[in-house]
């Protein structure tokens, strides 16, 4: 990216893996400015244990796991890296003042924050030095030992030399907030009055002990560069076109990245000097009528990125793959090995950090299994990351209370009930919309969730985004002249807000207030959700879309329940979402079988399973049950918790067993006919004399399945007597 020499590197982007645990196999990229990564430092979370902190690396990485610990954080899986993290370990309380004050002196920018074992007796930091572009390994342990023995006199711990190395950020439960202080200045790879250091410094680290991962003293890059004029005639010719077609902000840039290149493809290519060479790339400009207002400068920029390349020469076919020009001479000894993306693409922005994709049409082109990521659950099967999972419910049914709770659970670093939560024990981010309900009433509901799980809404609130559609039109799809079009401005704000390293779900409550198509149109209902999924994906996060479904009665058939097919408008809509749940009142077979009272109908509602394509499908149905919470003014609000059906069941099943067990026992008799069972739990009863004999036979099978063991050691079984089957007292 192009640096203005007035610009403060605080502001500039740079690249970091964000690791959700030591483990190193989850992780997300993001760029982030060392400002705004002062903010999320500067957090405490409710974790009382460093070992489960979340970590950030100053790196790029690949897909390869480790075989035998599964992390992909290892320098062999490291592509490039970015800023500059140091670690100071000795505890000085004056390191911090002088640290800061030779930042000041030479004019480097920089992050300090405290690690999450400081004390003010002994005070350990981390450090970032913000840079300009992506560095391999052997470059950046260059300007680590640039900032180390320039500007923090050689107090680094050795460690920091390893790029591939994590550091762990945010405070501790009950430890002292995190202290962040910002230095400003320019980049570290910037500060060339500083290099002198670097090879003494690195001299003195490769003697320690600690060190891991530093190059020997004799070190060879072990890459092959082309000796042919030829090829570099032509190399130099195709990269200067690209340069001649950039927009003019870019253009002083772009031509330092160039000229970077050539003079690592030229390094060994005695006939060329850098004089030579900068002239010819200045040629090229005025050739195509691309001249540079102020010549003197440009020359001077184009020295400075031969100079730089020189310094440290690139491999060839990285240069031509880094412009998109592949292998053209086939008998130049150019070496195959792999490597990362490169600081400079053609397509600029966000392109800069991709890798070029392999043939898609190519035989053979599947995936070692060591190099296929694991699946992104966030909660398995509920939530997964960049895809949509619709919740189809009736109006009323709690589908808005679902979602703030899932949120909640989220934000505690909980487990989603039966799902799970892959990020337990880390406090993760929402962000919530809801057409339909106020800020006032969602936030009356998160109070309402907060004081039925009995914690402290401080703990919940900061890592929740309410957005209601009283405040934002969230129309992602518009209607414009009969023709559809999406909304990107709005879709874009909604993403951002969603690329926090730490949130993992968007939640849009309901689907019809998305957009202005026909929702009964597969054609429009399969555009629609294509942005939803292109949103998912952008944003790095699962998305739990809520869907109405027609307004269905309490009780309603069995048919409803699992049934994905419920949710109104065009198939397209749930075809399209990853998983599908639905989400209704208790059917008349739950209200017979569980003998439930109408207040309970009202209460409890089921989560079931309809659609998984990452899944098995089907499994145990999730119950739960809307309570009412007072709030402190005295407002009763609703909130959904987990319902224990199964001691629900298990308490009639003790309640059937004794009754039964005490009629046998009155009358003097071990066994006693399903006909004469149903008659005793009648007299014993009412809700037995509701039922019809078919009914209460079938309640009776259920409940009798398995042998009911009763407090006094007596158990009430059913067996089998005569060819029928009997219920017997042993």
């Amino acid at each position: 990216m192009p640096y203005d020499a007035g610009q403060n590197a605080l502001d500039i982007p740079q690249v970091f893996t964000f690791w959700d645990d030591v483990y190193g196999r989850d992780s997300q990229e993001t760029r982030i400015s060392l400002r705004n990564l002062a903010l999320i430092f500067s957090e405490t979370s409710q974790i009382d244990n460093k070992r489960y902190l979340p970590l950030l690396s100053g790196g790029l990485f690949g897909n390869k796991a480790d075989p035998k610990s599964g992390s992909k954080r290892t320098l062999a899986n490291l592509r490039l890296n970015s800023a500059v993290l140091l670690d100071y370990d000795d505890g000085d309380p004056n390191w911090i003042e002088m640290a800061k004050e030779n930042c000041r002196q030479n004019g480097v920018a920089a992050l300090f924050y405290s690690s999450a074992s400081w004390t003010p007796e002994h005070q350990t930091w981390r450090v970032i030095f913000p840079v300009v572009e992506l560095r391999e390994i052997e470059d950046y342990q260059r300007l680590v030992a640039r900032a180390d023995g320039g500007i923090i006199a050689g107090t680094a711990d050795p460690a920091s030399y390893d790029g591939s190395r994590g550091y762990f950020y945010r405070g501790l439960k009950d430890r002292p907030q995190p202290i962040v202080v910002m230095v400003e200045g320019g980049p570290i790879d910037f500060a060339d009055h500083l290099a002198h250091v670097e090879e003494e410094t690195l001299r003195i680290k490769r003697n320690t002990r600690r060190t891991e991962g530093l190059p020997p003293a004799d070190l060879e890059v072990d890459r092959s560069y082309v000796m042919l004029s030829e090829l570099q005639t032509e190399l130099l010719a195709r990269m200067t076109k690209r340069l001649t077609v950039a927009p003019d902000k870019q253009k002083h840039f772009r031509l330092w990245a160039v000229a970077r290149h050539v003079g690592g493809v030229a390094r060994k290519i005695s006939d060329h000097s850098e004089e030579m060479l900068a002239d010819y790339l200045l040629d090229q400009l005025r050739q195509s009528a691309s001249s540079m207002n102020d010549e003197d400068a440009a020359r001077d920029t184009a020295i400075k990125g031969l100079r730089a390349g020189a310094a440290k020469p690139l491999a060839v076919h990285a240069v031509l793959d880094a412009f998109g020009l592949g292998v053209p001479f086939r008998n130049a000894n150019i070496d195959t090995k792999e490597f990362g993306p490169l600081p400079f693409t053609d397509s600029g922005g966000d392109e800069w950090t991709k890798t070029k994709r392999p043939d898609p049409w190519a035989f053979g082109n599947g995936k070692a299994q060591r190099d296929i990521p694991p699946t992104p659950w966030i909660a398995k099967p509920l939530l997964l990351q960049n895809t949509v999972t619709a919740i189809i419910a009736a109006g009323g049914v709690g589908k808005s209370l679902f979602i703030l709770q899932v949120a909640v659970l989220l934000a505690l670093g909980r487990d989603i009930w039966i799902f799970g939560n892959v990020h337990r024990g880390t406090p993760k981010r929402s962000v919530i919309y809801n057409a339909e309900d106020d800020i006032d009433q969602m936030s009356r509901r998160l109070h309402a969730a907060c004081t039925e799980l009995q914690v402290d809404p401080s703990l919940v609130f900061p890592y929740i985004t309410l957005v209601s559609g009283e405040d934002v039109d969230l129309r992602l799809v518009k209607l414009e002249n009969r023709n559809a079009v999406r909304n990107y401005e709005i879709a874009s704000k909604l993403v951002t807000a969603a690329r926090h390293p730490d949130c993992v779900m968007i939640a849009l409550d309901p689907m019809i207030q998305l957009h202005e198509l026909n929702e009964n149109d597969n054609r429009d209902m399969t555009f629609v959700m294509d942005f939803l999924k292109k949103i998912a994906k952008d944003a790095r996060v699962a998305m739990l879309l809520a869907h109405h479904t027609s307004k269905l009665p309490m009780a309603a058939t069995q048919g409803y329940v699992g049934n994905t097919d419920t949710g109104r408008g065009a198939s397209a809509i749930v075809y399209a979402s990853r998983a599908a749940f639905t989400l209704h009142f208790p059917t008349e077979k739950d209200v017979s079988e569980m003998a439930l009272t109408d207040e309970e109908q009202r209460r409890l509602v089921r989560l079931d399973n309809g659609k998984s394509n990452y899944a098995l499908l089907g499994g145990p149905t999730f119950w739960l049950e809307k309570k009412t919470v007072t709030l402190w003014d005295g407002e009763e609000v609703g909130t959904l918790v987990a319902a224990d059906i199964k001691d629900r069941t298990e308490s009639e099943r003790q309640r059937i067993g004794t009754v039964l067990a005490n009629d046998m026992h009155a009358t003097n008799r071990a066994s006693m006919t399903i006909t004469e069972a149903i008659a005793a739990l009648r007299r014993n009863d009412t809700l037995w004399n509701k039922m019809k004999d078919s009914a209460a036979r079938e309640r009776l099978g259920v409940r009798t399945a398995r042998p009911i063991g009763l407090d006094d050691s007596r158990v009430v079984e059913m067996v089998a007597q005569g060819g029928s089957k009997v219920l017997a007292l042993r």
